[in-house]
């Protein structure tokens, strides 16, 4: 084997270990915040209680971004929230009573703003062990695109914390015109 035959072969063989190395291991993996343990799956229809106080302040896990619990319960538009009015608010406070959820905005002790949810008006939804908030929406871009989406966000509580998980669904219609 001449010295031609000798660098191509080991090329060879240095691609197919990086091949291997690469396809083998785990390149990027999300652990939950001090690898909290997910909440119990309920029967549907039965709500976890969570009631409580919490700092309005969070981290997503794939994020290093505040997430402002106020914008995904007060305002429930978290992507047209205003962060200079989210950062405000101190604490948000969650009292359930039966099929009624009373969230309240606090900065300090004054209470800022506050909402009533109630899931017999279809306000949220209570499934496998989460309490889930749906929103819908309709987006126009231009003359020639529309978009439809939902976002469905869902609270429970893991050791003394509340958890949200979100499930995006969205559906673009483009029209071309002649």
């Amino acid at each position: 084997m001449d010295l031609g035959d000798q660098i191509k072969n080991s090329r060879n063989l240095l691609v197919q270990i990086a091949l291997v190395a690469l396809l083998s291991s785990c390149i990027s993996h999300n652990h939950s915040a001090g690898d909290w343990v997910l909440p119990s799956t309920l029967p549907d229809g039965s709500c976890p209680n969570i009631s409580g106080k919490y700092t309005n302040s969070g981290l997503a896990a794939d994020s290093s971004a505040p997430a402002y619990l106020y914008c995904e319960l007060i305002s429930r538009k978290s992507d047209s929230c205003s962060v200079t009015e989210a950062k405000l608010i101190d604490q948000i406070t969650i009292d359930q009573k039966g099929t009624e959820l009373n969230i309240s905005a606090l900065r300090g002790d004054d209470i800022i703003s506050s909402v009533s949810l109630v899931s017999s008006q279809d306000d949220y939804l209570c499934k496998d062990g989460w309490i889930a908030l749906e929103s819908k929406g309709v987006r126009g871009y231009g003359s020639s695109a529309v978009e439809f989406a939902s976002l469905t966000r869902n609270f429970a509580i893991s050791q003394n914390h509340l958890l949200e998980k979100r499930r995006p669904k969205a559906f673009y219609l483009l029209v071309f015109f002649q």
